[in-house]
C-alpha cells in the first residue's frame, strides 16, 4: 500500500509539473509564421484555441524574436508545416510579423 502511495504521488508532481511549464494560450494573439503572407495576428479563443490544443505542441516563448519582443507561446503543428508563435499583446504580435515580413521571412 505504502508502494502505490509512493508511485501515486510521484505521477501527481510529475503531471502538476508538466502543468506548470505549458504555456496559457487563451488570450494571447498569433499568427503563424510559416505562412506569414496569409496569416494575420488573431486573438486566441474559440475554434484557433481548441485547433492548438489539440494539433500543435506548445513550448513556452522567448526574446529571441526578430523584432526583439518576448513570445509568450510557440506551437508547432504536430503533423504539417505549421507554427504559430504567440505574444501578449496585439501590437506585439503585429511589430513580430511585420518585422519578419520585412526581413523576408515567409516569402
Amino acid at each position: 500500500m505504502a508502494r502505490l502511495a509512493a508511485i501515486v504521488s510521484c505521477v501527481v508532481l510529475w503531471t502538476t509539473a508538466a502543468v506548470a511549464d505549458a504555456p496559457i494560450l487563451k488570450g494571447t494573439v498569433g499568427f503563424d509564421s510559416m505562412d506569414i503572407q496569409h496569416s494575420k495576428c488573431t486573438a486566441v479563443s474559440g475554434a484557433l484555441l481548441a485547433k492548438l490544443t489539440r494539433n500543435y505542441a506548445c513550448t513556452p516563448g522567448d526574446d529571441h524574436t526578430a523584432s526583439g519582443v518576448t513570445a509568450v507561446a510557440v506551437c508547432k503543428a504536430k503533423k504539417g508545416n505549421s507554427e504559430f508563435d504567440l505574444f501578449s499583446t496585439k501590437k506585439d504580435c503585429v511589430n513580430e510579423r511585420e518585422t519578419q515580413l520585412a526581413n523576408g521571412q515567409g516569402d
